[in-house]
């Protein structure tokens, strides 16, 4: 194996002693390894970057290959992690000829693809996870009033240090955007929200006073 590139894969054959029929044995180097890896870290986040709606999402950099603790508690509930693939093709002129163009399309294919199972993963996960915390409304004959009212009456508030109601965030198709933003309004301007808000507040703050300092001793 002398004389071959550390940043390469190779192949190796060799005879299988039991059968005595010749294998080929796959041979990888932690440079090439890292170098992939890095190339796939970078093509994510330029996919991530390129659709709004996930570019939202904070990424944090693990080596973690196991189930995402989604939520905690005395019932939790653990998503796994999801393998997505795209498939791109080139034509042997584009690649003769360097033809930037055709590599263009190429990554741009792969990128809707990757899109496309990207946001169907976001939105299973997100509907699973609001499923096992109890957190749906059926919007069945409900307008988006009765539905945003719902879910405020559902989900558990989150205030600042200040008492300040923290608003939640709302992911709507944006066709309905407009309507939408009224809707919330209306919601919060409702009795019985408001009146919810107030409670949760009071239970938030009357927490925050309980509070007390471990000691580094």
């Amino acid at each position: 194996m002398t004389g071959l590139d550390e940043s390469a894969t190779s192949q190796e054959s060799v005879t299988d002693e039991k059968s005595g029929k010749p294998v080929t044995r796959s041979i990888r180097f932690p440079a090439y390894d890292l170098a992939d890896r890095r190339f796939r870290q970078r093509a994510f986040e330029c996919v991530r970057r390129a659709e709004p709606f996930l570019g939202q999402i904070k990424l944090v950099e693990s080596d973690h290959a196991g189930p995402i603790r989604s939520v905690g508690g005395a019932n939790p509930f653990d998503s796994p992690q999801k393998l997505h693939s795209a498939t791109g093709s080139i034509s042997v002129a584009d690649i003769e000829q360097m033809n930037f163009a055709g590599y263009a399309a190429m990554v741009n294919n792969m990128a809707e693809q990757l899109l496309e199972a990207f946001a169907k993963a976001v939105f299973a996960d997100l509907g699973a996870i609001t499923d096992h915390v109890g957190n749906v409304v059926n919007q069945k004959d409900k307008t988006l009033f009765e539905q945003f009212k719902e879910g405020v009456m559902k989900v558990a508030l989150d205030f600042d240090d200040d008492g300040n109601l923290v608003p939640k965030q709302l992911v709507v198709h944006p066709s309905v955007k407009e309507e939408a933003t009224v809707a919330m309004r209306q919601v919060f301007e409702d009795a019985d929200v408001r009146a919810h808000i107030l409670s949760e507040r009071e239970k938030f703050l009357a927490n925050r006073k309980q509070r007390q300092l471990l000691s580094p001793c």
